[in-house]
Formats: structure tokens, C-alpha cells, sequence
């Protein structure tokens, strides 16, 4: 079953009502919703009509309070009323009542829309359960984090311009005409086509309903579009509004375009990873985007949504990928401050923390770190001579070992 939001739920209402079983019906409610989706609204029934109305108006014939999730667990069938009311998580004024009220209403049944479809995979329950994100991002570092975050259970609903959706789209190899990284990044996710200017309207709806936004432009952008933090924490105090750049918001490169491996420049990791003529070698991989970028939002986004549950408050998380994928270097830098010179024990200068070629031209990646590791490699092939040469560059010439 999709994940569906209580402002769905009740934007149905009217839609599910069974007119025919409402004579003489003459019944208002109150529902008041906590947890991250809370909201409050009034559904009315009068006259053989329904109306539903934003906030508790009038006098009620019956309150119903409970969390969000909850709610959408009664109204989806996940979760069984008569146990809610007996273990009070749910609590209901008036039971005969609302009891006549559940006769007057159609089962919410989750429907397709074709402008908003799920992605591939259908997500188990999680952590973020009930978290609802709107994700501005594209390309690889901001995707792959609200990825993770669908994968423990949030709504991620990614929203794309119809006049420049994201640029990975475009990007080969293809699957049944539809980029493999697009999916590889997006799956399990909502997709909105909205067009940003023309319809601002409607982005601001959605986001005010959201728990986190996320977004990779660069800085000023969504500002320009009138969908920076300032205007929409006036909107929507507790979102957390998570930014992410290659340089961050304020440095004096924010402006300069980049990729992954000017970032891992900027932080110099590529130094330390060096071929044997001393050059630097590009890594196979995007270090920066998924350690900086990915990783980093991730662990911003569940620590500020903690903090919420304590304050209530929302946040402005600056992800800058180029200073976050430093702590990469954290024992280069700690030898660096310790002896005036970066660690090299762990970038192939000890025999037992190497790589090495083999007979059949594949390769080997060699870890006995540990001296008890070592030991025991060197009685298994019968050197017991090597066990005391133990974390030395001499050890490489003195055994005659060749790392590529």
C-alpha cells in the first residue's frame, strides 16, 4: 500500500461519501492529528452534504485525537480501530458516533496518479515513517541521500521543472528508454513535473506540508525563485531545509560550478592518492558526492529531525561537499599535526596493507594489518623469518614482495 499523508486522506472525504446512507444525518467532527503531519480539521455533515473545513470549527459531536500515522493507518486498514481504541492510541469522544460516521464512508483506496508515480520498489516501514520530503535535487550527491531516506520510510516525493527535469535523465545506459542512474538514484520516490515559475503556487502548497526540503542548487537559486529558507520557514516554521553545494553557501568559490574530483582536489585527498610516478589518480568511484554530499545530508537531516522532536524548531543545514569529504583525511591529518608529515602506512608503503598481482594477472588486496594477522600469513607460507619486519617500508625490498 502507498504511503499517503492525512491532507490526502481528508482532500477525499467528500469523494468517498455515501449519500445515500446520510439521511437525517446531522453530525460534526473533530479530528486533531499530532506527529510530524499535524493538522486539525472539521468534517460536517448536514443536509444530506459533506464539508470538510481547516482547523476545529463550531461546536463537535465527536473529537477524535491521535497521531498522524494512526490516522492513516485507520483510514488505509493497517491498523485495526477496536485495538487503536483499546490501547488509547486512539481516543474518541463520542463512539456511537463515530461509529455512524464510518458507515457514511468509502475505504480510502490509494489510486495511481500518472504526474505523481512511485518509483520501482515498494518500501517496508522505517524510522522515517511518516517523514514527508520534497526533494529539489538532481544529479547524484542529493538523490542518492533522499533515496536513503525513502529507504527508511519517508514520503520522498521529487519534484522536477517541466522545463529542466534532471539532467541524469539524459544520461546512458538505458533501461526500457529511461537512464539506469535516474533509477538507480530515484527509486522508490514520488515524481512531480511542475513548471517553477508558473506554477509557484503549487509548489508552496506542497512544501508546506513538508517535514524536510531538500535542494542542490546553486546558492541564490531557489531564493530567486521565491523558494528560499527565509521565505519558507515563514511558511512552514518546523522544515528543515537542507542545501547542497560544492563549496557551501558563504565561501568565496559558492559561485564556481564543479564536480566530484574538484572536490576531492579542494580537499585534498587526491594528493594522497598518488600512481607510481607520483601523479594523481582519479578514483573510479565519486568520493566526494556520496561522502560529502550523500552521507552528509543523510546524517544532518535524521540529527535535525531529532532535534525537532525536542524543540519543535525546523533548521538551515549548508551541506558543503569540498568540506565535508575532509574528514575523509582524518589520520593523514591527525599524522600531518602529529609529525609535520601525512601517514603513508595505509597508502601502500607496508608490505601486510597492500595490493598485489597474481599468477593468474588478477590481483590481490592484502590486509593483514594486525601483527597477529601477519604472524599467522607468514607461518601459513612458511616465512617465519618476516614476522619481525612488521610495519616497515624496508620490509617491501627485504622480502622481495612487489605491490602494483
Amino acid at each position: 500500500m502507498e504511503p499517503v499523508t492525512p491532507a490526502q486522506l481528508f482532500n477525499s472525504v467528500t469523494t468517498r461519501f455515501r449519500k445515500e446512507k446520510a439521511n437525517g444525518v446531522e453530525l460534526t467532527f473533530h479530528f486533531n492529528l499530532t506527529g510530524p503531519h499535524a493538522c486539525q480539521y472539521t468534517i460536517k455533515i448536514a443536509d444530506g452534504e459533506c464539508t470538510v473545513s481547516d482547523g476545529l470549527v463550531s461546536t463537535p459531536d465527536c473529537l477524535i485525537e491521535t497521531d498522524s500515522q494512526n490516522y492513516v493507518g485507520l483510514e488505509t486498514g493497517t491498523i485495526n480501530p477496536q485495538e487503536a481504541l483499546l490501547q488509547g492510541t486512539v481516543k474518541v469522544s463520542n463512539l456511537m458516533a463515530m461509529l455512524n460516521f464510518a458507515k457514511l464512508f468509502k475505504k480510502y483506496e490509494v489510486n495511481s496518479n500518472p504526474q505523481e508515480s512511485r518509483g520501482l520498489r515498494q518500501l517496508p516501514q522505517g524510522p522515517l515513517t511518516g517523514v514527508r520530503v520534497i526533494d529539489f535535487t538532481r544529479l547524484l550527491p542529493g538523490p542518492l541521500s533522499t533515496m536513503f531516506m525513502a529507504e527508511m520510510g519517508a514520503e520522498v516525493i521529487k519534484v522536477e521543472d517541466k522545463h529542466s527535469p534532471d539532467y541524469i535523465r539524459t544520461f546512458p545506459p538505458f533501461i526500457n528508454g529511461v537512464s539506469a542512474y535516474y533509477l538507480a538514484l530515484n527509486a522508490g520516490k514520488y515524481s512531480v513535473s511542475v513548471d517553477f515559475r508558473a506554477e509557484k503556487q503549487r509548489l508552496l502548497d506542497l512544501i508546506k506540508t513538508a517535514d524536510v526540503l531538500v535542494e542542490q542548487y546553486r546558492p541564490g537559486v531557489m531564493a530567486d525563485m521565491g523558494l528560499g529558507y527565509e521565505t519558507i520557514k515563514q511558511l512552514n516554521p518546523s522544515i528543515i531545509y537542507i542545501s547542497i553545494t560544492g563549496y557551501g553557501q558563504n565561501n568565496s568559490n559558492a559561485q564556481l560550478a564543479g564536480h566530484d574530483l574538484n572536490y576531492l582536489a579542494a580537499a585534498g585527498l587526491l594528493g594522497l592518492n598518488k600512481d607510481s610516478t607520483g601523479k594523481p589518480v582519479m578514483p573510479g568511484f565519486q568520493l566526494a558526492d556520496v561522502g560529502g554530499g550523500s552521507y552528509m545530508a543523510l546524517t544532518a537531516c535524521t540529527a535535525a529531525l531529532y532535534e525537532r522532536e525536542k524543540t519543535g524548531l525546523g533548521k538551515y543545514i549548508d551541506v558543503s561537499m569540498a568540506n565535508a569529504a575532509v574528514p575523509l583525511l582524518a589520520l593523514p591529518l591527525a599524522s600531518q599535526q602529529a609529525q609535520g608529515k601525512t601517514i603513508t602506512e595505509l597508502g601502500g608503503a607496508i608490505a601486510n596493507y597492500n595490493i598485489y598481482a597474481c599468477a593468474d594477472g588478477k590481483y590481490i588486496a592484502f590486509g593483514a594489518l594486525e601483527p597477529k594477522f601477519w604472524i599467522g600469513f607468514c607461518k601459513m607460507i612458511d616465512k617465519p623469518e618476516w614476522e619481525g619486519g612488521l610495519q616497515t617500508s624496508k620490509l617491501i625490498k627485504y622480502n622481495n614482495l612487489n605491490p602494483i
